[in-house]
């Protein structure tokens, strides 16, 4: 997650940076004096808590060109101006802050707009609907590990255990996509979780190894390379 402060204000900027540190030491947290640097550095930004009076433009003009190039980024404006909470409506701000910053109020922000970029997350993520007897599960695609199948039962081995269902390995292979590879007629395995490999089995991030079948290896290599360029990562 990565976090902007954008205050011309030192003292307060480096106090919200400490306060989103300590609730938050693993998100990346940047800093900017001036409306323009935040606007050449939108890249990756989930989280901006922008001034509204800089020293060089408007917060709400900023707010207004962020509009123009992200409609996703979270922003809530901080400003010793109650009069400007109306006009923050026009750019969809999340929230609005008024100097000197509440702590308590502070951390209730900025939870919920963290609550509510993980929910947009997870309505956005692949997920599978498996049925076991009568119970419906919706599984996201990155908490399965690999999918095994044994007769007509397949045992998905996910974080948070293994499902078994009647179903067949082809078809949820299709519906899982190309983070997803099948290595051998009873394995389907999910590319991300891949420590190491051979041509006789792969081994897994928490140590599972599976057996590749010969004639599949080629392919399999191809694809996960494939798999990693995508991703950015060289092998």
């Amino acid at each position: 997650m990565r976090i902007a402060v954008c205050e011309d204000e030192k003292v307060i900027r480096e106090s919200i940076a400490e306060k989103i540190y300590i609730r938050y030491p693993k998100s990346q947290i940047v800093q900017f004096e001036k409306g323009g640097q935040l606007l050449r550095e939108l890249e990756g930004i989930d989280i901006v808590f922008l001034d509204i009076l800089l020293e060089d433009m408007n917060g709400l003009e900023v707010a207004k060109r962020i509009r123009e190039k992200n409609q996703d980024i979270t922003i809530i404006f901080i400003t010793a101006y109650e009069k400007y909470v109306y006009d923050a409506f026009d750019v969809r701000a999340f929230q609005f802050l008024v100097k000197p910053i509440d702590s308590v109020k502070f951390y209730k922000v900025l939870q919920s707009a963290v609550d509510n970029i993980q929910i947009k997350d997870r309505k956005e993520e692949p997920f599978t609907i498996i049925k076991k007897g009568h119970s419906t599960y919706k599984i996201y695609h990155h908490q399965i590990h690999f999918a095994e199948v044994l007769g007509r039962r397949i045992k998905l081995h996910t974080v948070e255990g293994i499902h078994e269902f009647n179903g067949k390995l082809a078809e949820l292979e299709d519906s899982l996509g190309s983070s997803f590879y099948r290595i051998h007629r009873s394995f389907l395995v999910n590319l991300n979780y891949i420590s190491s490999y051979d041509a006789v089995e792969v081994t897994l991030d928490h140590g599972q190894q599976l057996v590749i079948a010969q004639k599949k290896y080629p392919n399999f290599v191809q694809a996960y390379l494939q798999f990693m360029k995508n991703k950015g990562l060289k092998l």
